[in-house]
């Protein structure tokens, strides 16, 4: 009847699951494995994807406005794009928040010079992974998280919490990515 129209055609994400959303979820992070895909708005609104940085050796971040420690890796994030974007690095911010208005404010309030997208289909749960397809694809038990991949987009490190924003810790990954492969298209 209407209702079960409005359920499957409305915009309410909890009243329905979404396909692409479900098929992110299905993917899985893995050492050595092309890390899991996504096309999500960024704080601009334009979709946005891994596939977007072909060559480049990505840190993908997961993070929550109302983690404290989010804010740190956020700044530090800005940092490497200024130090290691000439040479290939990106990061790439996936923000879990219900607020669909969180990426753009915090982009804009700290400046940030990289992709800030929003997992649209995050919702209030009490664990990152049960409250977003992305933190489940990336399995992200603890905010922040932090993946390091290779040239080819293949996982190389993952890191949690205050590991996540360490210059020394990432410097050194990100040393050994670039020493492994200097060249980028």
């Amino acid at each position: 009847g209407l209702f079960g129209r409005l359920v499957r055609t409305g915009h309410d994400p909890m009243a329905r699951e979404d396909p692409g959303l479900l098929r992110m979820a299905t993917q899985t992070v893995a050492a050595e494995r092309r890390v899991p895909g996504f096309l999500l708005p960024d704080q601009k609104g334009r979709p946005t994807g891994l596939a977007r940085y072909p060559g480049k050796i990505l840190l993908v971040a997961l993070w929550s406005p109302q983690d404290t420690d989010s804010a740190q890796l956020l700044a530090t994030l800005a940092a490497i794009q200024r130090e290691y974007g000439a040479r290939g690095v990106q990061p790439v911010a996936i923000c879990l928040s219900e607020d669909a208005s969180a990426p753009a404010t915090f982009a804009a309030g700290e400046d940030l010079p990289f992709p800030v997208v929003h997992d649209w289909g995050t919702h209030n749960a009490p664990q990152a992974m049960e409250r977003s397809p992305m933190a489940f694809a990336y399995l992200a038990d603890h905010l922040p998280t932090l993946v390091v991949t290779d040239r080819r987009h293949r996982m190389r490190a993952k890191l949690d919490g205050a590991q996540t924003y360490s210059r020394r810790d990432l410097d050194r990954l990100l040393a050994i990515r670039l020493a492994a492969e200097p060249e980028w298209p």
